[in-house]
């Protein structure tokens, strides 16, 4: 789950996944209101990439439907980013 890089405080699930929806690059830390920047965690999407087309291969052997797949994609999604006090963008 994201951490604020300025208070240490972890984000709940809850309130990881509504960061996903916002149209910004940044967020406001609900414990210490300061800016935090939204990055990637390319490593936790190279490994939950498996975890989300294995019930398409699952599919193959069983019925599950894609829709199951959309659902654990949506679920697992909210680890698959970082929260940092600096914007990535123009970090070198």
């Amino acid at each position: 789950m994201p951490t604020c890089e300025s208070c240490g405080l972890q984000l709940t699930w809850k309130q990881s996944f509504r960061i996903q929806f916002h149209f910004h690059k940044y967020i406001q830390c609900p414990y210490c209101k300061k800016k935090q920047y939204i990055y990637n965690n390319k490593k936790a999407i190279i490994l939950l990439l498996p975890l989300i087309a294995s019930p398409l291969i699952v599919n193959l052997f069983i019925d599950f439907t894609a829709f199951g797949s959309i659902i654990i994609g949506l679920l697992v999604s909210p680890f698959s980013y970082k929260l940092k006090n600096n914007c990535p963008s123009l970090q070198k």
